[in-house]
């Protein structure tokens, strides 16, 4: 599996040495409205994640670099959802929860949308509405971070990624081009033949 990682170049010199380090977490981004339990590293299945924090890009894009990480033998145990899906599922699925049958709705929706059973996704939203604690989504919903990153395109890692995982280096003007021309050569593959 591989994974994208936006940093500034300034860091290079320090993650090329001692790894990723989820213990800058929220040195750019700041705190989150939905915390992780532990310090993480943000992660994306595309070198361009439309998540970044724009944070990132106050010294100007030319100072953005995208390192392309081997995630496969990372440990699974580390893997969290980002906190973007406790923002979709409070925002866009739990708060209009007045009753069972709003409760039923919002359980199929989140299921189709993630391809999850119904069974588990009605149990966490069940213990998250009597719960009532922001504390409570991850937790809860840890278990659904390979939907979320299948569907997202975002996961948290909440250990260092050593530096022998880092595949290369690119600046972030140019993998934001190649994601596109990705994106568009997929397009134009689904695209019905004229």
């Amino acid at each position: 599996m591989i994974l994208y990682h936006a940093t500034r170049k300034s860091a290079l010199d320090s993650i090329m040495s001692e790894g990723l380090s989820p213990s800058y977490y929220g040195a750019i981004h700041g705190t989150m409205e939905y915390p992780l339990p532990k310090p993480c590293i943000f992660l994306s299945s595309l070198a361009n994640s439309e998540n970044l924090n724009s944070n990132l890009f106050d010294q100007g894009e030319d100072e953005v670099v995208v390192l392309t990480i081997d995630a496969a033998g990372l440990d699974e145990e580390q893997f969290h959802c980002d906190d973007s899906l406790y923002s979709i599922v409070d925002g866009e699925h739990l708060e209009f929860v007045e009753d069972a049958a709003d409760l039923r709705e919002a359980v199929d929706e989140f299921s189709e949308a993630y391809g999850l059973p119904k069974q588990a996704v009605r149990k966490a939203f069940k213990s998250l509405i009597d719960g009532e604690e922001d504390s409570l989504y991850q937790s809860v919903l840890r278990g659904f971070w390979r939907e979320a990153l299948e569907i997202d395109k975002v996961v948290s890692y909440a250990d260092v990624i050593s530096p022998e995982r880092i595949l290369a280096v690119t600046p972030y003007a140019e993998a934001d081009r190649l994601a596109k021309e990705i994106v568009e050569r997929q397009r134009g593959d689904l695209s019905p033949e004229l």
